[in-house]
């Protein structure tokens, strides 16, 4: 379901997720925020291209349902992103 050659998966996907760490970290301490939108939006993309616009076929209908929770998630996970990009205010944030 992802669009990388299978012969350089496993590679790809440990890089993606020390980018979304990365991406992690810096937004929670806030040192580069707009990364996490960013990331979290590619990665709700890839989701659902994967799994419903590609030639990746479900072995039965709980592997759908899965798939459809699973982009469901990370399009939750995008929006909840998007509200780390709101300014803080009080004391507490400063």
């Amino acid at each position: 379901m992802l669009p990388f050659a299978p012969e350089h998966m496993l590679r790809t996907v440990f890089i993606l997720s020390a980018v979304g760490l990365i991406a992690t970290i810096l937004a929670m301490t806030r040192t580069f925020k707009f990364l996490f939108p960013v990331w979290a939006a590619l990665v709700f993309y890839w989701l659902f291209r994967g799994f419903l616009f590609s030639s990746y076929t479900f072995p039965n209908a709980a592997a759908f349902k899965n798939a459809l929770w699973l982009i469901l998630g990370a399009l939750l996970a995008f929006i909840g992103a998007l509200w780390t990009l709101k300014p803080r205010r009080g004391r507490l944030y400063s």
